[in-house]
């Protein structure tokens, strides 16, 4: 899906932060809390 591709540009411009992965970590943590 295109958060799949963006998120394949970010790595591969180096853009993709320890702070971004913590945010996904983060959102689906709380997405499997919800279920």
């Amino acid at each position: 899906d295109s958060y799949q591709q963006t998120k394949a540009i970010f790595k591969k411009q180096h853009l993709w932060t320890q702070e971004f992965q913590d945010l996904e970590d983060l959102a689906k943590s709380c997405a499997l809390d919800l279920k």
